[in-house]
């Protein structure tokens, strides 16, 4: 790197254009970025409620799954549910359908 000699005019014409000026903080800027702040934190909170709310029902999703596979070992399970009829497994997913809606309406 080379050494520049030094020029009074020069550096005092950078001083004047590259000086901050001493004007008061644009009050719409201000409230706009603060807005956008708060909004952040919210967004924030609301996506970590909703992911350990989506944790928490896997969960339990998988404990009622794993149950039914063990019962279903079951020899007279296995009978009774191979005989079922259509309505009534119609019926059944009617009623996790009802209870996903209120769950989410709940979340909601």
């Amino acid at each position: 790197m080379t050494d520049l000699p030094e020029d009074p005019a020069l550096d005092e014409m950078l001083w004047r254009t590259l000086k901050l000026d001493s004007r008061p903080a644009d009050a719409a800027f201000v409230t706009k970025v603060e807005r956008a702040v708060i909004e952040q934190e919210r967004y924030r909170r609301v996506t970590t409620a909703l992911s350990r709310q989506l944790v928490s029902d896997l969960l339990g999703l998988l404990a009622v799954i794993a149950s039914l596979l063990v019962l279903s070992f079951s020899p007279d399970l296995r009978e009774a549910l191979a005989g079922m009829q259509l309505w009534a497994w119609g019926g059944l997913m009617s009623l996790l359908l009802l209870w996903l809606g209120t769950r989410m309406r709940v979340a909601g």
